[in-house]
């Protein structure tokens, strides 16, 4: 209910690109969430630096498993810094050609012209071939072979 808040009082926000909105949106998400199990577990009594040594087991732990996840989220996060794609740009990832629909934290949803929906891996455009066809230009090429 307060994240559909800050995700309209983004929306309302001209000055901000699309990128940004969404990176603020996702960061302001994670960080309600800390506070909201911090002040939980406060509330019910629970001494928080007993849970050092049991946090940072657990830490290590996630680390090792959770390590492709956590690569997609920080190449999310660059991709919204670096502001080279945006929803609405014509991209080709791989062979696959479409206009990005949504930029998620581990993820972006290309569409396809034919209307399939493909979900790339952060990572993946950060470390793999992009064309992005509409990075300074909003018009599009399309090549259409003579047959």
């Amino acid at each position: 209910m307060i994240d559909e808040g800050i995700e309209r009082y983004l929306e309302r926000a001209a000055d901000l690109t699309p990128t940004l909105r969404v990176l603020i949106g996702k960061v302001a998400k994670i960080a309600l969430f800390l506070v909201a199990v911090s002040a939980s577990l406060s509330a019910i009594g629970l001494d928080l630096t007993a849970l050092t040594v049991f946090s940072g087991a657990m830490g290590l732990g996630l680390g090792f498993g959770l390590q492709k996840v956590v690569s997609n989220f920080v190449s999310g996060i660059i991709i919204l810094l670096d502001k080279s794609i945006k929803p609405g740009d014509v991209v080709e990832v791989g062979s696959a050609v479409g206009s990005i629909r949504e930029l998620r934290a581990r993820l972006v949803s290309v569409v396809t012209r034919d209307g399939r929906r493909i979900l790339v891996p952060n990572e993946d455009l950060n470390t793999g071939k992009v064309i992005n066809w509409s990075f300074s230009d909003q018009l599009a090429r399309l090549d259409v072979s003579s047959a």
